[in-house]
């Protein structure tokens, strides 16, 4: 998988996570899993082709309770869409995702994230559509749909 993200591009970004908070939450499935060692193979596969890992702090830059037009709403787990009043409807996780690409020296330029909007929601979707054929057996509920 480090393989497929790392053909993709070498420059990634990924929110700071707490892979102990994550073991307490989940027990010893978080093990099996290993999504910390996952994360510091890719870190190490990109920096061996010359690019990087970056984390992004999400207690500083809260990707998945901001929109692009810089207005901000506390969100729970569960709600797996983000909609906002400037027309924006697409699922979270995708458009968190997107922001990050605008997030420099932990800041999201929120401006850059705005001008570049126009026709993202079509590529968000398209990639949902994506994800939803690639899975196999029932969809996660965590996908929110």
């Amino acid at each position: 998988m480090a393989n497929e993200i790392l053909q993709k591009g070498n420059h990634i970004k990924s929110e700071k996570l707490s892979y102990k908070a994550f073991q307490k939450m989940f027990g010893s499935s978080i093990g099996l899993r290993a999504p910390g060692m996952f994360i510091e193979k890719l870190r190490r596969k990109a920096e061996n082709t010359g690019g990087k890992l970056e984390d992004i702090n999400t207690y500083r830059i809260k990707l998945s309770q901001v929109c692009h037009c810089g207005r901000q709403e506390k969100k729970t787990r569960g709600k797996r869409w983000q909609k906002c009043p400037c027309g924006m409807d697409t699922q979270r996780d995708l458009f968190s995702a997107y922001l990050a690409c605008f997030v420099e020296k932990d800041t999201l330029v929120v401006d850059q994230a705005h001008k570049a909007w126009s026709g993202m929601d079509i590529v968000l979707r398209t990639a949902m559509s994506e994800l939803k054929r690639s899975i196999r057996g029932p969809v996660p509920s965590s996908l929110g749909l």
